[in-house]
This record gives structure tokens, sequence and C-alpha cells, in this order.
């Protein structure tokens, strides 16, 4: 049986606050079976405080490094692999659109402006999905970013969440732990390179400022089960070594059955010829 630990927060980046700090306890990592991501930006009108909801440079370091192209790309292959996933786009983006169009009047948007967005969702809706997860950016994409994919993802975009032990260790067997070894409990979201890993870090510029959602699930195996299915685990080894044991009894006792047969034949042919011999 597996547990599952969700936390989920709601992202503002600003220079004052240009990342977010999750924390995988390290009092859980001997049972940590896998970190499942879910994340998305949040389109957003302009305000006093922050002028643009795209996300120029998302950063998402795991265990002191920096993850994020990795994530991108299982972004990609992910949405590949959905089926309908360009129709799931398509409508996410139509439904964005017409919220522009009704707001257009209260946030000053042109006509000409609701127009571009319009021909640049029938550009989007066609292109690679590598063309977009090159790296974690929306910044380019549409009026304040809002038409990229990162905007609909878990959502409108049917996907399922990251599995990191999937993403940063393909190779590891169902009974391995790879995530048990880690350095570092921080999981960083960070708009920019982050202000903790980055040697002469700076404030990024206004236009970096964003929104973001994120869900972090933290995957633990029961320590009872685990307990357990290593205690059924060595209990199978001594049965199998006890049942090899009888094995090689039993073919013990049928080899000292076929001697004994043989003594027994040898001897009653010695009581025969005794007998034959004997005076009468």
């Amino acid at each position: 049986m597996q547990h599952i630990r969700e936390e989920s927060r709601s992202i503002t980046f600003t220079r004052a606050n240009p990342e977010e700090v999750f924390l995988i306890g390290s009092e859980h990592l001997s049972f940590l079976s896998d970190v499942r991501l879910s994340f998305w930006c949040i389109s957003t009108f302009p305000t006093p405080q922050v002028q643009t909801s795209a996300i120029a440079d998302l950063r998402v370091y795991f265990n002191g490094k920096d993850i994020s192209r990795d994530l991108a790309g299982a972004i990609a292959k992910a949405l590949d692999f959905l089926a309908g996933s360009r129709a799931q786009y398509e409508k996410a983006m139509n439904r964005w659109i017409s919220i522009l169009e009704h707001e257009s009047a209260i946030i000053g948007l042109s006509r000409s402006m609701i127009d571009e967005q319009k021909r640049l969702a029938s550009e989007f809706v066609k292109k690679d999905w590598r063309e977009f997860f090159l790296t974690l950016r929306t910044e380019g994409f549409g009026y304040r970013g809002a038409l990229h994919p990162l905007h609909f993802l878990f959502r409108e975009i049917s996907i399922p969440p990251l599995s990191l032990r999937d993403i940063l260790y393909p190779e590891s067997a169902d009974d391995d732990y790879p995530l048990n070894s880690i350095d570092d409990i921080r999981l960083v979201f960070a708009n920019g390179p982050s202000r903790i890993y980055q040697a002469g870090y700076m404030p990024i510029a206004l236009q970096y400022e964003g929104y973001m959602y994120c869900k972090v699930k933290c995957v633990l195996d029961d320590s009872w089960e685990k307990e357990m299915s290593q205690r059924l685990t060595d209990l199978s080894l001594q049965v199998a070594n006890i049942s090899d044991q009888m094995l090689e009894l039993k073919s013990t006792y049928q080899e000292f059955e076929l001697r004994a047969a043989e003594f027994k034949s040898i001897a009653d042919g010695i009581e025969a010829a005794l007998n034959e011999s004997s005076p009468r």
C-alpha cells in the first residue's frame, strides 16, 4: 500500500519573492517512492503590482540540480502520447480568447489585438509540442504569454502528473528507491535562476514576474507493509531452501531404496546358492 502526501500552492513571483520552496521531509526519505508534479501558469490581467503573468524563465530544481529541461521534455512526450491533446489545446485557447473579447473594453484591448490572438492560436495548434517545451517559458506566446500550453496543462489538457522517479531515474528497477539517497530535500520553483543555487544572483526584471499553481505529491511506501514484504520475502527464501532440502532428502532416500533393493537381490541370490549347495 502507498500513501500520498499532497501539498498545493498558488505562487506569485516578484523580485522580492523570486522562488517557492517545497520541503521533501527527510524523516520520510526511507519510504519515498516517487514525487509527482502538476503545475501550470495562471493568466491574469494587468495590475499596479504585477504587469505581466508571462513566465519568462521557469526553473525547477530538485536535489540541488536544475531539472527544468527534463520536465519540459517529459511534458512534450506526454502531450504526444495523449490522444486528442491538440483538440483540447485548441479548445482551451479559444475559451481564453473569448474571455479576452468579453473583457477587452475593461482592460483596453483593441479589436486588432483580439484578432492577433486568434491568428496566433491557429498557428500554435499546429506546432510540434517540442517547440513549446525546449524550456519552461511562456513569454512571447500571445497576450501575456497566455496561449502557451503551460497555461492549460493538467486542467484543460489532461496529461497525468509528472513522475520524478520515471523522469530522473528511468533505469531504476521496481524495487529500487533512488529518491531515498537525495542530498537536498528542497524542491524549488523559480522564475529565472534561483538565488539559492545561483552564484552572483541578481533580482530579475519586472517583466519576469508572474503567477503559477503547483501540486506536489510525495508517494510513500507504507513502512509496515514494506517490513512485512521483506519478511515474506525472507520466509519465501526459507521455504524455497527447505523445499530444496526436501527434494535432496527425497532423492537420497530413493537412491537408498534402490541400493537396498540391489543388496536384497544379492542376498537372495547368495541364499539360493547356499541352499542349492547344501547336502540334502
